[in-house]
C-alpha cells in the first residue's frame, strides 16, 4: 500500500521543484529519490526494520530543493 503513496509524493514534489535546464532524466529521479528518503521519518530505531527508510513525509521533502549534482 506505499507505493500509491510514494508514487504520489514523488509527483508532487516534482510537480514543485521544475529540473533545472539541462538535467538530465536520471538526475530527476537521484533529487526526488534523494528528497523522499532525507525527509523520511526515522526517529525509531525499529522504522527501518518494519518501514525501510522510514515514514514518508512528503510535506517535509517538499522543503528540500532540486540538487542536480547528485549522481
Amino acid at each position: 500500500s506505499a507505493t500509491p503513496q510514494a508514487a504520489a509524493a514523488a509527483a508532487l514534489w516534482l510537480a514543485t521543484h521544475p529540473a533545472p535546464a539541462g538535467a538530465e532524466p536520471w538526475q530527476r529521479v537521484e533529487a526526488v529519490r534523494h528528497a523522499l528518503f532525507a525527509a523520511a521519518d526515522r526517529s525509531h530505531p525499529e522504522f527501518e526494520k518494519f518501514y525501510g527508510r522510514g515514514v514518508l513525509k512528503a510535506d517535509a521533502a517538499l522543503g528540500i530543493n532540486f540538487d542536480a549534482t547528485l549522481m
